[in-house]
């Protein structure tokens, strides 16, 4: 069940958002090693003039300032390496996706409880 949400300014025209979202679920299976369709990654398109990186304001994603937001929820008991290796293969995604040299991210981990998380039709 992991959730990753990508929060980003809007991008250049030749960014794939669909293209993105999808190679990240196939990587993130990847690296947990579980099924492609227990993943779920979204993208959030920020409205410009709301994201503020110190006091500048931006309308188009740039390189090396405002980087994307993502947020990872996942169920609890996961080894801090898995969550290393999981969050570093977020970023990669990103990166290649976004065509960036210079790429940075700003991703947090969130874990979720054992019976807290409403999927499939039930608490899990």
């Amino acid at each position: 069940m992991p959730l990753i949400e990508i929060n980003a300014l809007p991008q250049d025209k030749k960014v794939n958002i669909s293209n993105i979202v999808t190679c990240m679920t196939a990587k993130i299976s990847e690296v947990l090693d579980i099924p492609r369709q227990a993943i779920y990654c979204t993208w959030n398109t920020l409205e410009t003039d709301c994201y503020a990186h110190g006091e500048h304001l931006k309308n188009l994603q740039p390189e090396n300032s405002h980087p994307p937001i993502v947020n990872l929820t996942m169920y609890e008991g996961r080894s801090p390496d898995l969550i290393e290796k999981t969050i570093t293969a977020i970023a990669e995604e990103l990166k290649i996706g976004l065509n960036q040299k210079d790429f940075n991210a700003f991703i947090t981990y969130h874990e979720a409880k054992s019976g807290t998380i409403f999927v499939g039709g039930r608490i899990k």
